[in-house]
């Protein structure tokens, strides 16, 4: 308790110096400002613009952006631009009680380096979003009437979310017009003069409670590689939304990994997302030690395999207990030879045994690897050996990497993904019940038309997922798709990488023919088609057809939606609540690639639809569609039933390219797109040139 005692006064002392709390204001505006932290934000977390107001006018700001499906040769992790500035408020003029206007310069902080890597992530430098055109803000007090808000600050004043209905804003404001940016201050609560932007306010009970507990899982709870138990709350600051600061004990998920304590900061916008701001150190001093000469190293009570090490004869020897699954090995090319050698390594009597021989002074690592019997490695051990006067002196490390639990992984790493940069390639991972995953790369018949299907097991060597009996079978198309087997013993990874809000898979493909590296991303689902018209005929034609079982049928992928485009030639009442509609229609199959709805199936149904109008609704009671071969023509024939236009109609209701049908087939893709405010430009037919939404 009274380690606990301790590291919770660390902590708060460590939050209070990152972050101190907004002083007492002033009547001067330059005194009002001081002090407070101004974001220009979504409430998504992924980019914002900060301003950090001090003393007359002046500022510091920063502004970040993380574009984590952004990767390349060196940064598999993505990237962020990002930059700091300062710059200066002058010029004051006063409007009113509420409002003032002023100047503003912004200058790039010096030494920004263009671009750079670090830990596998890029780095640009950029410019200050919303600060890159105005020379003049305005600036709104708390209470400043509603109405006389601009209509483009309204798009960025989150004042939904934090005063819904609310006739004055509840913070301080800056508002740069030319950029259309709004720069707003956390919300000053009524009992107090100026908000709390930029203050962590300690919480008075530290208990992780079941909400607190929820809330950290919703942030953290899937990250991959480190466990993360919260000991404590520590407190919040109101932002944008809320930050919260947890006090945590993190292990590595790999047995023998020594826990430390760290300060999880999260971020919860102003929807109730979470996500991760920032994960600190708590530097108290080294938590846990071990010794490593003469005795059990890694020997915790997590460790499956304890490896004891000792100094015999000069040698340093390592021994383990086999348990007959998989096997141990020495990682011959791993060590220094300069320093040590490996002497001998076998299994007798149960005992798999190393030992290393001294070569000459200096420090070596030594390695050891346990493989199952798929031959992955699950665990993998490293010792640092110092040698001086020709003999082993001290023998360092013990330290683990091994697999992480299936069970913990396959949330994560299961399910559909498309190949990021052209968005046709699809794969699927499905745990296997008797362990590891299944997996199926595909391209399909329209585009190249191969399959390879592979088993993988996580491997705490390459920190990935590994597969050596990939298949390769070309797609043969037909009635049926054959698949025809084509090369046997394809050999590859497929590692996780990105944060988990974006998360990317890459495949890395080692043949004959060399490596291929393949980034996919989650596959992005559609929403389901619903009618969004005014017609309630023509809506209940379309919501039929779209959720008709001809759709799947067709050939389908993961996320696809049915866009129906029903050509109707004509409509007969035949009473009030009975009505036929004479038309061609389409049934087809789309999914997203890029900025553009892909047909990959569909077909067409020359038909009558018959309806019944039942409490105000209409619906379909009977599709009577026409035959195929030599009744197609025949049925169109009595549909129209001497009628040559319109039977004139319905065939030339089979050619979706002609500009009539085209209309039709546009209009109802553009009404799904708005109806569900989708980033999509266009649609496009395989070996035809996108068509535009306009």
């Amino acid at each position: 308790m009274k380690r606990l005692a301790a590291l919770l006064a660390a902590a708060v002392v460590m939050m209070a110096a990152v972050c101190a709390y907004a002083e007492a204001p002033a009547e001067d505006l330059w005194e009002q400002l001081n002090g407070q932290e101004f974001l220009f934000c979504s409430g998504a977390g992924a980019w914002d613009t900060e301003l950090d107001m001090g003393e007359n006018g002046t500022f510091t700001g920063s502004f970040h952006d993380s574009e984590m499906g952004e990767t390349g040769e060196g940064y598999p992790y993505g990237s962020i631009y990002v930059c700091s500035f300062h710059g200066q408020l002058s010029d004051p003029k006063q409007l009113d009680d509420y409002i003032w206007t002023a100047r503003i310069t912004v200058e790039p902080d010096e030494g920004q380096a263009p671009e750079t890597i670090e830990n596998g992530i890029r780095y640009v430098t950029t410019t200050p979003y919303g600060l890159e055109k105005g020379t003049n803000v305005t600036i709104f007090f708390p209470g400043t009437p509603v109405e006389r808000l601009p209509e483009g600050f309204m798009a960025w004043s989150h004042l939904g979310e934090l005063a819904p209905g609310a006739e004055t804003i509840p913070y301080y404001a800056i508002w740069n017009e030319a950029d259309e940016a709004a720069f707003i201050s956390s919300v000053v609560s009524e009992n107090q003069e100026r908000p709390l932007s930029g203050g962590w306010a300690a919480a008075a009970d530290p208990a992780v409670t079941e909400e607190r507990k929820a809330l950290f899982e919703k942030g953290i709870g899937s990250l991959l590689g480190v466990n993360y138990t919260p000991v404590a709350y520590l407190g919040s600051q109101v932002v944008a939304g809320t930050n919260h600061a947890f006090l945590c004990q993190a292990a590595a998920v790999y047995p023998g990994a020594q826990p430390e304590f760290k300060i999880v900061y999260l971020y919860e916008d102003l929807q109730g997302n979470v996500s991760v701001l920032n994960i600190a150190d708590l530097d108290i001093g080294s938590l846990c030690t071990y010794g490593a000469e003469n005795a059990p190293l890694s020997g915790t009570a997590d460790t499956p395999r304890k490896i004891t090490g000792s100094i015999e004869d000069g040698c340093y020897v390592l021994t383990v207990q086999t348990d007959g699954k998989g096997e141990w090995r020495a990682d011959e090319m791993a060590q220094d030879d300069s320093v040590v050698t490996l002497a001998a390594s076998g299994v007798e009597n149960g005992l798999f045994t190393a030992r290393y021989a001294p070569a000459g002074d200096g420090e070596a690592s030594v390695v050891l690897r346990h493989y199952n019997e798929q031959d992955a490695c699950d665990e993998l051990c490293t010792f640092t050996l110092l040698v001086k006067d020709g003999s082993v002196q001290e023998a360092t490390g013990g330290s683990y990497q091994a697999s992480p639990d299936e069970s913990e992984l396959n949330p994560v790493f299961s399910g559909e993904w498309l190949e990021k940069d052209t968005q046709f390639t699809s794969l699927t991972v499905t745990q296997k019940i008797e362990g590891g995953w299944a997996v199926e790369i595909t391209s399909p018949v329209s585009h190249g038309s191969w399959v390879i299907r592979a088993t993988v097991r996580y491997d705490c060597d390459y920190e990935a997922f590994v597969y050596s009996d990939g298949v390769r079978y070309d797609l043969i198309p037909g009635e049926t798709i054959e698949l025809k087997e084509v090369q046997r013993g394809l050999w590859g990874t497929l590692s996780l990488s990105g944060t988990m809000d974006h998360l990317l898979l890459t495949w890395y493909d080692m043949t004959d023919s060399g490596s291929e590296t393949v980034t996919f991303e989650r596959a992005p689902g559609l929403p389901a088609y619903s009618y969004s018209g005014n017609d309630p005929i023509v809506g209940a034609v379309a919501d039929f057809l779209a959720a008709d079982g001809r759709a799947k049928e067709y050939l389908t992928e993961q996320g696809y939606v049915t866009i129906p485009c029903p050509i109707i030639h004509a409509t007969e009442m035949t009473d009030e609540s009975h009505a036929k509609v004479y038309g061609t229609f389409w049934i087809l199959n789309y999914v997203k690639r890029g900025e553009k709805l892909f047909n990959i199936s569909g077909g067409e149904y020359p038909a009558i639809i018959h309806l019944e109008k039942t409490n105000g609704q209409w619906q379909v009671t009977e599709m009577e569609e026409s035959g195929s071969g030599e009744d197609y023509a025949d049925d169109i024939k009595r549909f129209a039933n001497g009628n040559k236009d319109l039977e004139d109609r319905y065939f030339a209701g089979g050619d979706l390219g002609a500009e009539e049908n085209q209309a039709v087939r546009t209009h109802f893709i553009k009404a799904y797109v708005e109806a569900n405010s989708l980033n999509i430009t266009a649609y496009q037919d395989f070996g035809w040139d996108p068509v535009p939404l306009e």
